[in-house]
């Protein structure tokens, strides 16, 4: 999928508005915020808040919030299944040698809504920000040298061009004579 298909060709909503340096500062200080918070409860609130809040606040389609959300629950099932078995604690159960404690099922229950929730803020940042207007930002705004901007830019629009470029180039490969490739001729 390319970018211009997934990115809103404008985007809208309140935090479209935010300066993007201020809504990146956010994104990367949450977790740093969080990692000390190891109660899935107060955590999952902030979540249901950052789902709701990257819908109506960022304006992300309910679907691609939903779609987005599901590579982090995979990953935030993989903490909490590791969690549970592998740290000291009263034991709940057991299977196949394997041993789930309490203390392990609540710190990976915290891991993952956790993920979840440093999720939904990536994907109302991503969805919320115009990657010009980022880059422009970190150069006025956090003092990012010219250079730096210059080459992000550069390598941001690369990478905008690639998915269509990599399509040509297996439509080309495609329409070769497969007995040719195979033979080396």
């Amino acid at each position: 999928m390319t970018s211009a298909a997934a990115r809103p060709a404008a985007p809208a909503g309140w935090l479209a508005g935010c300066d993007p340096t201020v809504l990146l500062g956010v994104v990367v200080a949450l977790p740093v915020v969080l990692g000390r918070t190891f109660d899935a409860r107060p955590l999952a609130v902030l979540w249901v808040l950052a789902l709701v809040a990257a819908a109506s606040l960022a304006r992300v389609p309910a679907r691609r919030l939903v779609a987005s959300q599901l590579a982090f629950v995979w990953f935030g099932l993989s903490l909490l299944a590791v969690n549970a078995v592998s740290r000291d604690g009263e034991v709940l159960a057991s299977w196949a040698g394997l041993e789930v404690t309490d203390h392990g099922l609540a710190v990976g229950a915290a891991l993952a809504v956790r993920t979840l929730l440093v999720g939904a803020g990536a994907v109302a940042f991503w969805h919320a920000t115009d990657p010009e207007r980022l880059l422009g930002s970190l150069h006025q705004v956090a003092r990012l040298p010219v250079r730096v901007s210059c080459a992000m830019l550069a390598a941001y629009r690369l990478l905008d061009d690639l998915p269509a470029e990599w399509a040509t180039v297996r439509r080309g490969q495609a329409a070769r004579d497969p007995h040719r490739v195979r033979d080396g001729r």
